[in-house]
């Protein structure tokens, strides 16, 4: 589980991955197998501010 490799708490990332959402720079997208499992991708928004950092 991602929260579990990053160490923090399931809601802390929710809250993450929700701001990153709404600021255009992650699209999330249900898992085609397993539909409890959400995805979540990279726009070229949030590839473009990577590449700044």
């Amino acid at each position: 589980m991602l929260h579990e490799k990053l160490q923090i708490r399931p809601a802390t990332l929710t809250n993450l991955i929700d701001t990153l959402f709404a600021g255009g720079w992650v699209l999330r997208k249900s898992d085609d197998q397993d539909a409890r499992v959400q995805r979540v991708y990279l726009t070229e928004s949030g590839h473009a501010h990577v590449k700044e950092s």
